[in-house]
């Protein structure tokens, strides 16, 4: 199974946020096979969604429209994976709900849509304990992220604890090699950083700490 998507810029804003990246520099939620024909879940940190730059909303509904194309493949994969129904008809809807804003050139909410759809990416996932987790913590990284325009900060802080508290189960399992704890306790040092972040109110250092930290997890 293979879902991208791409962000392109999002302007109109005091902040610099970056998230995934699909072609050039957008953002997007990708989808990829390692070596072993895994799904690898990829949340990268390069590409701006809120920028002073005008926004290209006619590259982003072209992106949208064009990812309709994979739906039904990913529907099919999903089903053959034994997910929930209901789950797979949500997410489809989601989708959907992202063309709209997207269409009427709704930036927050185009944000909030996205964060929404990275979020069934755990429900789908078939992989060990620390990939899941891993996805779980962007997760709730990338909702505090799509919420940094809006300032509201109380929710930003919720989302971020969240991460750290999903995140914290890796600091506790045994199961996990000495090759990878070093770069796990580093992003549990830069998820917590993170927070110190918030705590300030601060948007600018935010996403400089954002856009570190994703890459490590990515790296993990």
């Amino acid at each position: 199974m293979k879902w991208e998507e791409n962000k392109k810029k999002v302007g109109n804003s005091n902040s610099t946020s970056e998230t995934s990246q699909g072609k050039s520099s957008n953002s997007s939620l990708n989808s990829e096979k390692n070596n072993e024909g895994d799904n690898k879940f990829t949340l990268k940190s390069s590409g701006v969604l809120m920028s002073n730059q005008d926004i290209n909303w006619d590259y982003i509904k072209k992106e949208i429209e064009e990812l309709y194309l994979s739906i039904p493949t990913i529907t099919i994969d999903l089903y053959n994976q034994n997910v929930n129904q209901e789950e797979i008809l949500s997410f489809n809807k989601e989708f959907d709900n992202l063309t709209m804003v997207a269409k009427d050139e709704k930036k927050v909410e185009t944000l909030a849509e996205l964060s929404k759809l990275y979020e069934y990416l755990p429900k789908f996932m078939k992989e060990d304990e620390l990939n899941i987790t891993i996805i779980e913590t962007k997760a709730n990284i990338f909702k505090a992220y799509s919420k940094l325009d809006t300032g509201k900060w109380e929710e930003i802080s919720i989302d971020i604890q969240n991460a750290i508290n999903s995140y914290s189960k890796l600091l506790t399992n045994p199961n996990i090699g000495a090759n990878r704890l070093k770069g796990i306790n580093k992003s549990y040092i830069m998820l917590n950083e993170l927070q110190n972040a918030v705590d300030i109110k601060d948007v600018s250092i935010f996403l400089i700490k954002y856009k570190n930290l994703i890459e490590e997890l990515n790296n993990i």
